[in-house]
């Protein structure tokens, strides 16, 4: 079933009180940090049109406008709350980003529209059934030779870390371990999904994937 911007989701910050507090706690336990060498890992100097799926309030983006002013960026996310914050921070940043409310399983975007797609701390909050159709809409939104870039929480029983653990149940990250998203990519038809890396924050654990388009 083709998702709508009335059907459920996960806010970004687990709840919608937590929003106010979600830039400011993400900020202190080095989640930018990590944004920010997901950045430096989808080499963005060649490329012209990037998607930021899972958008949330914006971060990634601004933080992508800022150091490369020229990309055409756009922001996908089904919470209206979380892209009325990132359309101020925008506003206040000075920066051209083009927001849309949209579930990543539905994207609001022709074929082979971006040469990036990136995701940041979103593919927990995807039910399992749900992550096939959410990859194959991406990689119909990718062109030839287009890269997905993800970055979330390790899985558990992989020191998942007390943040990911207060954000979300155990249950939400059970699907993210590393061999279970490098299969999901797999069967999706991406080609040659690779982990790229891991890192460790202050109070969890996470890991980043690239997988291309043929």
């Amino acid at each position: 079933m083709t998702a709508t911007t009335d059907s459920p989701y996960l806010p970004a910050a687990g709840h919608d009180l937590l929003l106010p507090f979600y830039d400011i706690v993400t900020r202190v336990l080095g989640v930018e940090r990590t944004r920010a060498a997901l950045l430096d890992q989808a080499q963005l100097a060649a490329a012209a049109r990037v998607l930021d799926v899972g958008c949330g309030t914006g971060s990634l983006l601004i933080a992508l406008k800022r150091a490369y002013p020229g990309l055409e960026a756009m922001g996908a996310d089904p919470d209206a709350k979380a892209l009325a914050r990132a359309r101020r921070k925008a506003g206040r940043a000075g920066v051209s980003v083009h927001f849309d409310r949209a579930f990543g399983s539905s994207l609001p975007y022709p074929e082979q529209h971006f040469d990036r797609v990136l995701s940041s701390f979103m593919f927990h909050h995807v039910p399992p059934a749900e992550r096939p159709a959410l990859l194959a809409e991406i990689l119909r939104v990718l062109r030839p030779e287009g890269r997905l870039e993800l970055v979330d929480f390790a899985g558990p029983g992989t020191g998942a870390g007390v943040l990911s653990r207060w954000l979300h149940s155990q249950q939400q990250l059970a699907g993210n371990g590393e061999d279970t998203v490098l299969e999901l990519l797999h069967r999706a038809g991406f080609s040659e999904p690779c982990l790229v890396g891991r890192a460790e924050l202050p109070l969890a654990s996470v890991r980043f994937y690239q997988a291309s388009k043929k």
